[in-house]
């Protein structure tokens, strides 16, 4: 009970609380802040954006640089290939040009050949005349002979003057 009494006595205190008014920080000043904290933003942050940005660079000429190896070694190639390819075609046109120039002379020879048959089918022909104008003449002239051998020669004259003109033929054709 003697602690209610001591709390009974208690008064309460009027304290008036004062408000202290804080300084109002002029707009110029707070400006003068903004600056300074972006200012170290900048110099603190901006180099580790430069190295970021310097890291994504040499990624990306690394794999330019990689891309360009690639494509020089395939364009070597390319360039080994088509030399190859020029040479087989040069080849191939040296063949074709040869090919043609004996065709051309075949051709030629052919030409002779056809024309050679030609002239040996008009003399197998105009043998084959004489031969047949021989023939009669051999003929009547064995008929002759026959006859002159019996005795008969009217059948002999008749026989040879029958040839008269097949013995001439060949005599002409054969000189």
């Amino acid at each position: 009970m003697a602690s209610t009494a001591l709390l009974d006595s208690i008064r309460p205190i009027d304290v008036e609380l004062a408000v202290v008014p804080v300084p109002a920080v002029p707009k110029r000043r707070r400006r003068e802040w903004l600056y300074l904290v972006a200012a170290v933003v900048v110099f603190v942050g901006g180099p580790g954006y430069l190295v970021e940005n310097e890291a994504q660079a040499n990624t990306r000429f690394e794999q330019a640089h990689g891309a360009l190896t690639r494509t020089e070694r395939d364009l070597a190639i390319a360039r080994s290939d088509l030399a190859a390819m020029r040479g087989g075609l040069s080849l191939i046109d040296r063949q074709v040009h040869q090919s043609a120039t004996d065709w051309a002379t075949d051709t030629t020879q052919l030409h002779q050949i056809e024309s050679a048959l030609t002239q040996a089918q008009a003399n197998v022909s105009t043998q084959g005349s004489d031969i047949a104008a021989l023939q009669s003449c051999l003929g009547g002239v064995e008929q002759a002979l026959n006859a002159l051998s019996v005795g008969d020669q009217q059948t002999a004259v008749g026989a040879l003057t029958k040839v008269s003109s097949s013995c001439q033929g060949a005599v002409k054709a054969n000189g």
